[in-house]
């Protein structure tokens, strides 16, 4: 089969994503319209693939001459296979995700700027870090390695707000436990 779009109209998806724009100010304020659409597939084809690997969401941005024949300023794209395996709190946090890409360009006076239909004009933001590497470069490399370094950085600049737990699993380890490493799937 080929893909499958489906439009979420109601429920969870719609009102998940009402509370996860609330975060976002600049969204909330510009009244921009978002919509959900799941996307379906083969068994054992992923549904969404971002730079060649397979991810549980997107957004984009519509083009301004799609946004005069549509009522969305954006789309967020959800692999629905994903979806399915996530809970209410983890389904929030795919849907915050992809809000956080959006930045709302305001004028002088803190208003929004509008495109020449009167919309909000709507930009697309990079990730604050990204992390990519190969697994066998640091089994061979080890902390000489550029993921190793990736890893280390992302640890001294937000790691306590993203491992708060590492420090509590390293004081709980028996010092003649070496630390384990699983790998990633």
């Amino acid at each position: 089969m080929a893909k499958i779009y489906t439009l979420a109209t109601t429920g969870e998806p719609v009102k998940l994503l009402a509370r996860a724009i609330k975060d976002h100010a600049n969204l909330h304020k510009s009244k921009i319209q978002i919509a959900v659409r799941f996307v379906a597939n083969d068994p054992g084809k992923p549904e969404l693939v971002e730079h060649g690997q397979p991810v549980g969401a997107r957004i984009r941005v519509v083009k301004l001459a799609d946004r005069s024949i549509v009522p969305w300023d954006a789309v967020i794209d959800v692999a629905a296979r994903i979806w399915s395996n996530l809970d209410p709190r983890q389904r929030l946090g795919l849907l915050d995700h992809q809000l956080a890409h959006l930045v709302v360009p305001e004028d002088e006076r803190g208003k929004p700027k509008l495109d020449t239909d009167g919309r909000p004009i709507l930009r697309n933001r990079n990730h604050d870090w990204n992390l990519g590497g190969f697994r066998e470069v640091v089994q061979r490399h080890g902390p000489a390695s550029p993921e190793a370094r990736q890893v280390a950085v992302l640890y001294e600049t937000d790691g306590q707000a993203l491992f708060p737990w590492v420090a509590d699993a390293a004081a709980s380890r028996p010092d003649d436990e070496p630390p384990k490493l699983r790998a990633a799937r």
